[in-house]
């Protein structure tokens, strides 16, 4: 089933924010020759669904890690249910013409160490159109809804496959940078956006 194999991230969006769901994708954005690394990322940050953020409201914490000398982070969202369990994931930055985008997929096991590791388990990813300033973020990711419109409509242009609850999308990366560079001022595709502001000086 698709919430079986969502990557651990979107589990927490949907639940901390109680919002609509990015996209799902059996691959990712990234490259084999990508090394996009933005500093201003790392940090620990305020997240809410919208494009604006909206002091007040509820929101929830959210910390980017360098992952070692790799040009990737780790991402923590802390305390996303009533139990203070949090989820972990990675992020990865990629430049697409002049639009920059956010992959974040699975921790690998290989990489990374487990108490427990859940199995069978299948890597997914989203993604999305990110603006990164000193103190403010913004993220706009596939819309799910937007992607089960196009399925409907006869007019997807990437590979998906079905699941009881919507399509995922099956299409290789190179085919999804293809289709993000080419949608990339598309709001109404890459129309769930989450916004960030930052609560404290990036950490050691």
């Amino acid at each position: 089933m698709k919430s079986q194999m969502a990557c651990a991230l979107l589990v927490a969006f949907v639940l901390a924010m109680a919002g609509c769901a990015p996209e799902d994708s059996l691959f990712g954005l990234v490259g084999d020759n990508d090394k996009e690394f933005d500093q201003r990322l790392v940090g620990d940050w305020s997240m809410q669904s919208g494009s604006e953020f909206k002091p007040g409201e509820q929101s929830a914490r959210i910390v980017f890690r360098q992952s070692g000398n790799d040009p990737e982070y780790e991402v923590t969202l802390f305390d996303f249910d009533e139990h203070g369990m949090n989820i972990v994931c990675t992020g990865q930055l990629v430049r697409l013409g002049t639009a920059l985008f956010i992959d974040f997929g699975t921790r690998s096991p290989e990489k990374h160490k487990f108490a427990e590791i859940p199995f069978p388990a299948l890597e997914t990813h989203i993604f999305g159109r990110i603006r990164i300033e000193q103190n403010s973020v913004r993220i706009d990711f596939l819309s799910d809804d937007w992607v089960k419109a196009q399925v409907q409509a006869g007019k997807m242009t990437l590979a998906t496959v079905g699941t009881k609850d919507g399509p995922v999308i099956s299409a290789p990366t190179e085919e999804l940078r293809k289709f993000a560079l080419e949608h990339a001022q598309d709001s109404g595709a890459f129309s769930e956006s989450y916004s960030m502001i930052r609560n404290q000086q990036p950490p050691a």
